[in-house]
């Protein structure tokens, strides 16, 4: 997905074609997109939260195409599996489960 998009960006020789010289790689997406990682949304409305873990492997590399201090900036650690019940809104009413693997 995005990260592969990132590769090619940075992967890619420039193209001479550009008024600038650059690199071009268009991502379509059939949402729009998101708000921002900074925006108020996110911490009013745990609808909006959208819960991705990812390990070693994927934070390797996110550090590898050096975008990782972003990804890191806009994330909270959780140890275990986090959840709302149905109809639960608030943070609070948020329970954090540890894996038993």
């Amino acid at each position: 997905g995005l990260l592969s998009a990132i590769m090619l960006a940075q992967k890619l020789p420039a193209l001479s074609s550009l008024p600038s010289p650059g690199k071009r790689v268009v991502v379509y997406d059939r949402l729009v997109p998101p708000p921002p990682p900074d925006n108020v949304v996110y911490s009013t409305d745990v609808s909006k939260y959208y819960l991705l873990g990812i390990g070693h492997r994927g934070q390797n590399a996110l550090k590898y195409f050096d975008v990782w201090d972003d990804v890191e900036k806009a994330s909270v650690a959780v140890m275990g599996r986090r959840d709302w019940q149905p109809g639960k809104m608030k943070e609070e009413d948020g329970r954090i489960t540890m894996s038993n693997k």
